[in-house]
């Protein structure tokens, strides 16, 4: 549920991307995102990636569930 919030965590929670270099690529960060289940109902939580200075935000969504059997366990890293 929405209001779990505990069940989506990210690290960083906070920082900074240096800006680009002129022509050259562009910087970036890695953001890990972790996931608990309390029960075995679909959690479903929005992360909003903003800037400082205007830029388009960026919208995840992300959904997840459990299961007391781990049925639900994904072999492949994101």
């Amino acid at each position: 549920p929405d209001k779990d919030a505990a069940a989506f965590r990210v690290s960083p929670n906070s920082g900074l991307l240096e800006a680009r270099l002129v022509n050259g690529p562009p910087n970036t960060i890695t953001l890990q995102v972790f996931f608990t289940a309390r029960s075995s109902m679909l959690y479903e939580s929005t992360l909003v990636v903003e800037g400082m200075l205007g830029e388009k935000a960026c919208t995840l969504r992300l959904r997840g569930q459990g299961s007391y059997d781990e049925k639900y366990m994904s072999p492949h890293q994101l």
